[in-house]
């Protein structure tokens, strides 16, 4: 009976004790943008984030996951200004290539409405390949803000999987038995 008492007594105190350890977390962790975020919405800080999912977590996935993040968002500003001045280039070819049609109507010679049409042609070109570029960029900064959120997702999944209670039926070397994890 005393065995029985006191075995009791030791488990009443490690769970009082690990409802301490469990007092820390802050419950379940959400992505919100390049942050993670509390239940209440707050953004939690570095320091908490290490403390919930450990340093190496930390430094591997968080801090890359927000270098993507911050390099698909750099991508896909830098793609809409290169559509941009592509748009602007090909409105700007347009005009030159009206201007030299227009000038030919007026019995000019053959050598300067050629030389209009080429000048029309290169800006042209240079619109194709801006705008072709921006959005090669826009598109690798989509796949990039993309794969930082996912990555993101996974660590609060996982701080919020560690920090859950499981009950898991599970094999060992010496037979089978039923695990709870909190």
């Amino acid at each position: 009976m005393k065995k029985l008492l006191v075995l009791f007594v030791l488990l009443t105190a490690g769970m009082a004790f690990a409802q301490e350890v469990k007092a820390q977390y802050a419950g379940p962790i959400a992505r919100k943008a390049a942050n993670l975020v509390d239940q209440n919405g707050k953004i939690l800080s570095d320091e908490a984030i290490i403390g919930l999912v450990g340093e190496d977590i930390y430094r591997e996935t968080v801090v890359g996951a927000r270098r993507q993040m911050k390099s698909g968002t750099g991508l896909i500003i830098g793609g809409s200004a290169g559509i941009a001045a592509g748009l602007v280039f090909a409105i700007w070819g347009a005009a030159i290539n009206n201007q030299s049609n227009i000038k030919m109507g007026d019995d000019h010679n053959r050598q300067a409405y050629n030389r209009e049409q080429a000048k029309g042609a290169v800006v042209n070109s240079c619109a194709l390949a801006l705008s072709s570029l921006g959005s090669l960029a826009i598109g690798g900064g989509i796949a990039f803000r993309s794969i930082g959120k996912g990555r993101l997702g996974w660590v609060a999944e996982q701080c919020n999987t560690r920090h859950s209670a499981t009950l898991e039926w599970s094999a060992s070397p010496v037979g089978a038995g039923i695990v709870m994890r909190f």
